[in-house]
């Protein structure tokens, strides 16, 4: 794989990670976030990254001037690489000891991967399982 591509792909693999899953993220914000990472790129290059990836991943933009992006509200946990079994036990150590402590925002944010993590527990790839 050439530079260039290498390089784009870290580019949209950065740029996945930053879009939320509520409110949006503006281009000019994207691009702030990437030259945070040492990435210098102008803004009509995020707008086609960003068409492209929504070929492939669940991303919606709200047809505003400027745009906003994020994820869609039922788009499922991304990530790589997988969870690991002590991250599952501490998601699911949290749900279950700190879900009355925590704001209902916050444990909605968490949903995701509490699901992983639950769903990595049945599968018996959980350290509790393990035990």
């Amino acid at each position: 794989m050439g530079t260039s591509s290498s390089s784009a792909t870290h580019r949209q693999w950065l740029l996945l990670q930053r879009l939320p899953q509520r409110g949006w993220a503006g281009t000019a914000s994207l691009q702030k976030a990437l030259q945070q990472e040492g990435i210098d790129v102008n803004l009509r290059t995020i707008q086609r990254d960003l068409v492209a990836l929504a070929e492939f991943f669940p991303l919606e933009h709200n047809g505003l001037s400027p745009q906003g992006w994020r994820w869609k509200a039922d788009a499922p946990a991304t990530q790589l690489p997988q969870m690991t079994s002590s991250q599952a036990l501490t998601f699911m150590m949290v749900e279950q000891h700190l879900r009355l402590l925590m704001p209902a925002s916050v444990l909605d944010d968490l949903r995701p991967w509490f699901d992983i993590a639950r769903q990595q527990a049945r599968q018996g790839t959980s350290p509790a399982h393990r035990c």
